[in-house]
């Protein structure tokens, strides 16, 4: 396939490409920010959590879930800074959860998908 054709198709690798560039800019906290990895029980997903503090005070969060294995997987995580009923907002779907009681986090991730999850934390700016 060729460029011209992949720049009509929204679900082409151009565009997917695109995209992830995109939400990296807007996720200094990826780039930049302190780097955890967090542990669950499944072994073929990396679930990370990347913080930054921004300048002004606030603070941006995002746990990012890559699953490498080709079957769908539910894991959970522990954010114990997080409070329960913050809200996480997903940077490549329209969907929205929130985080439960203990910090914990669940999400079912597709064979070979991805989550980018922004967490809105209480002095966070960024838009969603």
């Amino acid at each position: 396939m060729n460029a011209e054709d992949q720049r009509s198709d929204p679900d082409s690798l151009l565009a997917f490409v695109g995209q992830l560039a995109r939400r990296y800019r807007e996720c200094p906290e990826v780039g930049m920010g302190d780097f955890e990895v967090l542990s669950h029980d499944a072994p073929s997903v990396l679930a990370h959590r990347c913080t930054w503090s921004q300048f002004g005070g606030g603070v941006a969060s995002s746990v990012l879930v890559h699953n490498l294995g080709p079957d769908a997987t539910e894991i959970t995580v522990e954010l114990p800074d997080v409070e329960e009923g913050t809200r996480v907002i997903d940077l490549f779907a329209d969907d929205e959860c929130e985080v439960e009681k203990g910090g914990r986090l669940t999400v079912t991730v597709p064979g070979y998908g991805h989550h980018w999850l922004r967490l809105l934390l209480p002095g966070d700016r960024r838009l969603h």
